[in-house]
């Protein structure tokens, strides 16, 4: 049976092979340290089971390539979703009706973007209105691209719980064989008021 200290030892050892292991697979070096962090963690909850560093260190690199796998179909999900509601959405403005002309529905983001948290408005404010990119962002700001991507997650819903409760913004977007969904419809407030 491994000690807690050979193990401790030989994981600062190993860190840094995981870590360009990961990074080859997620592209992203900031979420391969986290992803690291967390396949050590979960590889030292089961210590017990393994008899020599060896079986410890491949459990922990399946761990750590399973989660950044994890991580890319998530990404890519939502980067096919994003896509095609943005081709939808441009297809689609030209039948664009608004109760509303784009003044109102400025003032409206405006306002409403006012009520997100600090980091969460100063992050939307630098993906929508300047239009960086995440990593962009995540470089300016000196944080991780998941802390990006989860604050315009939350951005987005609580513009949307916002836009459902506001009686001001009513947008429709119609097409002959579909409506764009409620919260793609935020994504196309947000870059319309841009």
């Amino acid at each position: 049976m491994l000690t807690d200290k050979h193990i401790t030892d030989q994981f600062q050892c190993w860190l840094p092979d995981l870590q360009r292991y990961l990074s080859s697979i997620l592209k992203d070096h900031h979420v391969a340290e986290e992803i690291a962090s967390t396949a050590f963690l979960r590889t030292w909850e089961r210590r017990g089971q393994f008899a020599n560093p060896d079986d410890f260190k491949a459990y922990m690199f399946i761990v750590g390539r399973n989660a950044a796998y994890e991580i890319n179909r998530k990404v890519s999900g939502e980067r096919k979703r994003l896509k095609r509601a943005t081709v939808f959405a441009e297809k689609s403005l030209p039948i664009v009706e608004a109760r509303f002309e784009k003044q109102h529905l400025d003032a409206w983001m405006k306002s409403a973007t006012e009520q997100l948290p600090p980091r969460c408005r100063e992050i939307f404010k630098l993906l929508y209105y300047h239009g960086m990119k995440t990593e962009e962002v995540a470089i300016k700001l000196n944080i991780s691209t998941f802390t990006v991507k989860s604050q315009r997650g939350f951005a987005i819903n609580k513009l949307k719980a916002l836009a459902k409760k506001s009686s001001e913004i009513f947008v429709h977007i119609h097409s002959n064989e579909h409506v764009l969904p409620f919260s793609d419809r935020i994504l196309l407030i947000t870059r319309w008021a841009a």
